[in-house]
């Protein structure tokens, strides 16, 4: 073998080299792009989980963190209680509305201690990426007010096994 030949024969093993290192990058970067796509959605839910429906028309007057993932809200909100009422059953929630069963009552007065006189009550399931949001709202009001008052907990089932 020549040493024209020997150069030829290292240079075209060096583009096959080349060739190949371009391949396992760009094989390696579209293996990145999948598993970036799969792990984006779940680490932006852990980040910033989203947040119950809410009326535009509430501020907030209180917010507490019982745990990471389980949240109570209470606002004010100055709408009457059968819009409000409204505005969760078209946001697909299931609820009850007054009156309710005294044992009913006794229930959510246990959880909700502050709340005035009981308008209704409404409950939804959501699923956001690998993960289930289940929220409730306490919808209340005051005789002789305009304002009515919202109740709102969240509870982000992380291991998204809920029903």
């Amino acid at each position: 073998m020549t040493a024209a030949e020997e150069v030829v024969g290292e240079q075209s093993q060096s583009r096959v080299r080349q060739w190949g290192l371009i391949l396992i990058a760009i094989g390696a970067f579209a293996l990145a792009l999948f598993i970036g796509t799969q792990v984006i959605g779940a680490f932006m839910g852990v980040l910033t989980p989203p947040r119950p429906p809410l009326p535009t028309s509430g501020a907030e007057l209180s917010h507490t963190v019982d745990r990471y993932g389980r949240d109570r809200w209470v606002y004010s909100v100055t709408s009457f209680p059968d819009s409000l009422l409204a505005f969760y059953q078209s946001a697909g929630a299931t609820c009850e509305t007054a009156p309710l069963s005294a044992e009913r009552e006794q229930e959510l007065r246990a959880d909700f201690t502050d709340a005035s006189t009981l308008e209704a009550y409404c409950t939804d399931t959501e699923r956001f990426d690998r993960f289930i949001m289940h929220w409730e709202v306490l919808i209340s009001s005051t005789t002789g007010s305009t304002l009515s008052r919202l109740d709102v907990v969240r509870q982000i089932d992380w291991f998204g096994d809920a029903p």
